[in-house]
């Protein structure tokens, strides 16, 4: 059923969890499917007007490749909570 999901639709939900929580960790998001452009503008500006790293990675991206994105920006976000 995931495949036919409106990506804008459940971005959404993810940009309003942000609102509540406000976490300081970054956030990659690695999506494609129906409506992508218009999730991936709207979650962009979320993450500018919330103040928020955001990577958004689409189709054209691997996997592997957004795995390993995403460690990256988890161990760099642990060095910078230990030096504070």
């Amino acid at each position: 059923f995931a495949y036919f999901t409106l990506i804008d639709e459940r971005l959404a939900g993810i940009v309003d969890a942000r609102r509540e929580v406000r976490p300081k960790y970054p956030i990659v998001v690695r999506r494609a499917g129906p409506n992508d452009k218009e999730a991936r503008a709207m979650f962009e500006a979320a993450a500018r007007e919330l103040g928020f790293d955001l990577t958004f990675l689409g189709r054209e991206t691997k996997m592997s490749e957004s795995a390993r994105v995403m460690s990256e920006k988890a161990r760099a976000w642990e060095a910078e909570q230990r030096q504070r």
